[in-house]
């Protein structure tokens, strides 16, 4: 026969453990409107294009889409250079509450040739000249980062993370110079004709062109991804702090 105290106790412990749900759902409601009221809209990734060769999707804004500061995100043109982009995308999402500007992702996922060095980088600028430079053009950046890795030496490099603008772009260099002075790991370096990256002539150069300030931001394709990703943000959090103008 149970004791009449163990059936009080019994009880004491459904009724706790009911106030306990209850107050969890209070909070996840709660929760729901604090996140609903704090965090911008995020559209749904819009599909740019895609071909045999791959898709490229337009996500954001990210950070405050209030903002007249627009900046957009490159990643995936070199498919073998994965971590980097992974890492800033990770950046933007980790920090976007708390960033200014407004950012743009505009993310190239090759499927075809993934794994062959050359024909994937190939795929990758294709797709990022077709779709991505062309909506970037209309739609008034006033930065565009181009996001990579590097393998250093192995490629006759004489910096492992750096920025470089590959064509005469004064408010370009202006901006890179801006954040290189706030990052020590961080340098401005163009490599030397025939060694550097083959991407800007596909992403960079035109939208140079066009007159948008645009660089490309090289990690170390050798490092931890947790050196990665902790670069990510403090050069997010940089770029978000300077002038643009």
């Amino acid at each position: 026969m149970v004791s009449i105290s163990s059936r009080l106790l019994t009880l004491v412990m459904i009724a706790a453990l009911l106030c306990l749900v209850i107050a969890n759902q209070q909070y996840a409601q709660d929760n729901k409107q604090s996140v609903e009221i704090k965090t911008p809209q995020v559209l749904e990734p819009q599909i740019l294009g895609s071909t045999s060769k791959g898709i490229v999707t337009k996500s954001g804004p990210y950070g405050n889409p209030n903002s007249t500061r627009k900046i957009a995100i490159i990643v995936g043109v070199h498919p073998l250079e994965a971590n980097s982009h992974k890492a800033i995308v990770e950046s933007i999402l980790n920090n976007s509450k708390s960033l200014n500007s407004s950012y743009y992702i505009y993310s190239i996922d090759v499927t075809e040739g993934t794994g062959d060095y050359r024909k994937g980088r190939i795929n990758g600028q294709y797709l990022a000249s077709k779709y991505a430079v062309p909506d970037i053009k209309k739609n008034h950046f006033q930065l565009v980062m181009d996001v990579h890795s590097n393998r250093g030496k192995d490629t006759g490099y004489k910096e492992n993370r750096f920025l470089s603008v590959p064509i005469e772009s004064n408010k370009s260099k202006s901006i890179a110079s801006k954040i290189t002075k706030k990052i020590s790991w961080l340098v401005y370096y163009v490599p030397p004709n025939g060694k550097g990256p083959k991407s800007p002539k596909y992403v960079t150069i035109p939208l140079i062109n066009s007159k948008i300030p645009s660089i490309v931001y090289e990690t170390y394709t050798y490092e931890p991804y947790g050196t990665t990703l902790e670069h990510a943000n403090e050069f997010i959090k940089t770029v978000d702090s300077i002038k643009l103008n």
